[in-house]
């Protein structure tokens, strides 16, 4: 379930970071604080992410992130129940900045 913080629980960031580092195409996971991550990619440029548990990543949410990690390229819900709206995922495609459900980034 989401949280109501927006916050991702210990369980789900662990989660993450278990699926992205074990992933074949990531050199490394970097945890940067505030559930900022940078993937570093075997053979393409680091991503950074901002990870979170709101139910709905809405234009609000993206801007939000966008303004306080300023090399932010993707921001991911953990949780198989969250979702965002469409104006996030195209104002995100607009600023070079991927908007995914988790498994949608994997």
């Amino acid at each position: 379930m989401p949280s109501k913080t927006g916050i991702p629980s210990w369980k789900s960031v662990q989660f993450f970071r278990g699926a992205i580092t074990s992933h074949t195409t990531v050199a490394s996971l970097v945890d940067r604080g505030e559930n900022v991550f940078v993937i570093n990619r075997k053979l393409l440029s680091p991503v950074v992410v901002f990870l979170t548990d709101v139910y709905t990543i809405g234009m609000a949410d993206l801007v939000d992130a966008m303004g306080k990690i300023p090399d932010l390229n993707c921001i991911v819900t953990i949780s198989n129940w969250n979702g965002y709206t469409q104006a996030a995922k195209e104002h995100g495609i607009q600023n070079q900045v991927g908007v995914f459900l988790f498994s949608e980034l994997i």
